[in-house]
């Protein structure tokens, strides 16, 4: 099962500017405090459900995908 990580998504957002400019309102300080305190608000937020980064679902899709793709590839042998 993937794992997946808040501090690997902010940088994956902070990486292209376009998605850096789209998630720019986001309060990261608190996020990450709230998030940690409650780990199973995280897994929400991967599903969809409403949470700190709902307006983002799109994004973290697509974040998600890639993640899983890059896992799929190192179960396979590709990554090292």
């Amino acid at each position: 099962m993937t794992k997946y990580d808040l501090k690997d998504l902010k940088k994956w957002l902070e990486a292209d500017p376009e998605r850096k400019e789209k998630t720019k309102k986001i309060n990261w300080s608190f996020v990450f405090k709230e998030y940690q305190g409650e780990p199973a608000c995280w897994e929400k937020t991967l599903r969809g459900e409403k949470g700190l980064l709902f307006n983002y679902y799109e994004l973290i899709q697509e974040w998600k995908a890639e993640v899983d793709q890059r896992e799929r590839e190192r179960e396979r042998g590709f990554w090292i």
